[in-house]
């Protein structure tokens, strides 16, 4: 009779260990790089809805708040500000993503111009979308890149990414040519 050792299940059980360890860290990252795409569109998607009902219903200023760091949400709103807003629409985001850069865009009625230009910079710790929105309130996807190991708060650097206030992340600053800019010792 023919049959299996103790010593091919060993190997057998080691070949599946082995491709376990190594798919899952991959299907890790896939399962968050698609909340950081998804994130991204549906920013822009508001940003662009934002600009569009500004323009076509004349009564009001439409906008979107952002925040900064991990905020867990975006916000699609009416009125002249976040502050002073008449309504919402609240989206909630991953609580792994971060935002930075531009908090607040407000579109003016009749013309659609934003109240701030630059960049938003979106995050899961590993890479880094960005949004750019120019003077004439044009909305567009500028970039994605992975993060360099460059985080910070306030100014300093964290090349672990693991910069914390007692256990709980905080602020986060991107600096996209941090490659050259960011000293683990000094800051950027």
């Amino acid at each position: 009779m023919k049959g299996v050792t103790f010593l091919e299940i060993l190997i057998i059980v080691g070949i599946v260990a082995i491709i376990f360890v190594l798919t899952v860290p991959i299907g890790f990252r896939f399962y968050k790089s698609q909340y950081l795409y998804n994130t991204t569109e549906g920013i822009i998607q508001a940003l662009r809805r934002a600009r569009f009902q500004a323009l076509s219903q004349s009564e009001s200023n439409y906008g979107v708040f952002l925040g900064s760091g991990k905020s867990g949400r975006y916000i699609l709103f009416r009125g002249n500000s976040y502050a002073d807003r008449e309504d919402e629409e609240i989206f909630e985001v991953p609580e792994d993503i971060f935002f930075s850069g531009i908090s607040e865009v407000v579109f003016s009625k009749f013309d659609g111009l934003p109240s701030a230009t630059g960049s938003i910079f979106i995050t899961d710790g590993f890479a880094t979308h960005t949004i750019d929105i120019n003077q004439e309130g044009r909305i567009t996807y500028v970039s994605s890149f992975s993060s360099g190991g460059c985080w910070g708060t306030g100014g300093s650097c964290d090349p672990a990414c693991l910069y914390s206030n007692y256990g709980t992340l905080t602020d986060y600053y991107i600096d996209p040519g941090c490659s050259a800019s960011c000293d683990p010792a000094g800051s950027f």
